[in-house]
Protein backbone atom coordinates (compact mmCIF):
# COMPACT_ATOMS: atom_id res chain seq x y z
CA UNK A 1 0.00 0.00 0.00
CA UNK A 2 1.31 3.63 -0.87
CA UNK A 3 1.11 6.41 1.84
CA UNK A 4 -0.13 9.21 0.03
CA UNK A 5 1.38 12.98 0.78
CA UNK A 6 -2.34 14.19 0.14
CA UNK A 7 -3.62 12.04 3.07
CA UNK A 8 -0.81 13.52 5.81
CA UNK A 9 -2.24 16.97 7.19
CA UNK A 10 0.52 17.72 9.45
CA UNK A 11 3.36 17.28 6.53
CA UNK A 12 5.24 20.84 6.14
CA UNK A 13 4.92 21.62 2.44
CA UNK A 14 8.15 23.26 2.17
CA UNK A 15 9.47 19.56 2.72
CA UNK A 16 7.28 17.95 0.38
CA UNK A 17 9.50 15.62 -2.04
CA UNK A 18 9.27 15.05 -5.71
CA UNK A 19 7.52 11.95 -5.58
CA UNK A 20 4.11 12.27 -4.08
CA UNK A 21 4.12 8.26 -2.69
CA UNK A 22 6.27 6.38 -1.05
CA UNK A 23 5.79 2.36 -0.26
CA UNK A 24 5.38 1.36 3.15
CA UNK A 25 8.11 -0.10 3.93
CA UNK A 26 10.88 2.90 2.52
CA UNK A 27 12.55 4.35 5.04
CA UNK A 28 12.44 8.43 5.28
CA UNK A 29 14.40 10.73 7.28
CA UNK A 30 12.51 13.38 9.37
CA UNK A 31 12.38 16.25 11.67
CA UNK A 32 9.23 15.47 14.03
CA UNK A 33 8.25 19.17 16.17
CA UNK A 34 6.13 17.93 19.00
CA UNK A 35 4.24 19.79 22.03
CA UNK A 36 5.30 18.59 25.02
CA UNK A 37 9.06 18.39 25.91
CA UNK A 38 11.14 14.79 24.97
CA UNK A 39 7.88 13.44 23.89
CA UNK A 40 8.68 9.83 21.70
CA UNK A 41 5.61 8.73 19.36
CA UNK A 42 5.42 5.15 19.46
CA UNK A 43 7.49 3.26 16.82
CA UNK A 44 10.36 5.84 16.48
CA UNK A 45 13.43 6.52 17.49
CA UNK A 46 15.56 9.65 17.72
CA UNK A 47 18.40 10.37 15.68
CA UNK A 48 19.43 13.42 16.76
CA UNK A 49 17.76 15.48 19.75
CA UNK A 50 17.81 19.73 18.03
CA UNK A 51 15.62 20.98 21.25
CA UNK A 52 12.82 19.15 23.91
CA UNK A 53 10.67 20.07 21.00
CA UNK A 54 12.24 18.71 17.67
CA UNK A 55 14.42 15.64 16.99
CA UNK A 56 15.14 13.99 13.51
CA UNK A 57 14.60 10.23 12.88
CA UNK A 58 14.68 7.87 10.24
CA UNK A 59 11.36 5.80 10.25
CA UNK A 60 9.42 3.50 7.58
CA UNK A 61 6.59 5.77 5.33
CA UNK A 62 4.20 3.71 6.90
CA UNK A 63 4.84 5.49 10.67
CA UNK A 64 3.99 8.79 8.38
CA UNK A 65 0.14 8.14 8.79
CA UNK A 66 0.71 7.28 12.67
CA UNK A 67 2.61 10.35 13.56
CA UNK A 68 -0.23 12.28 11.50
CA UNK A 69 -2.67 10.57 13.92
CA UNK A 70 -1.04 11.46 17.29
CA UNK A 71 -2.45 14.45 19.05
CA UNK A 72 0.97 15.17 20.28
CA UNK A 73 2.97 15.76 16.89
CA UNK A 74 2.88 19.36 15.72
CA UNK A 75 4.28 18.52 12.34
CA UNK A 76 6.33 16.58 10.22
CA UNK A 77 8.85 17.70 7.41
CA UNK A 78 10.64 15.10 5.57
CA UNK A 79 14.22 15.54 3.99
CA UNK A 80 14.77 16.18 0.59
CA UNK A 81 17.17 14.12 -1.01
CA UNK A 82 20.02 16.59 -2.67
CA UNK A 83 22.35 16.04 -6.21
CA UNK A 84 25.77 14.89 -5.40
CA UNK A 85 27.54 17.71 -7.47
CA UNK A 86 30.79 15.81 -8.73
Amino acid sequence: MKIRIEDLKKLESSSLPASPTWEEDESVEVIIKVRKPNYLPSDVTVRAQIDPYMFTSKIPARTLTKLDQDPEVISVAVGKKLRVIE
